[in-house]
């Protein structure tokens, strides 16, 4: 099976963080400096204008595994405030 393009899957992601939200679950939805304005869009088309993300930088994929730890655990004092703070649906 062909690997679907990670744009494809912003989306997904947006609207899983999304229904989990209106479930009362809160999320983080990381996206990457590339992808974060699709992913905006996305939230917006589904009617949810304020939608945060944890946004790192791009490339997560491709690049040595250190390099990936230091853009998570750059991005970890965000990704854990970010559920605290409330769901925005």
């Amino acid at each position: 099976m062909p690997r679907r393009p990670i744009e494809g899957l912003v989306p997904d992601a947006v609207v899983d963080q999304l229904n989990l939200e209106k479930k009362g679950i809160p999320t983080v939805t990381f996206a990457t400096t590339e992808l974060v304005g699709l992913a905006k869009s996305t939230a917006f088309s589904m009617g949810v204008a304020d939608m945060a993300f944890v946004v790192v930088p791009h490339p997560m994929g491709g690049i040595p595994l250190p390099e990936i730890t230091q853009k998570a655990n750059d991005a970890y004092p965000l990704m854990v405030k970010l559920p605290l703070i409330g769901s925005r649906l």
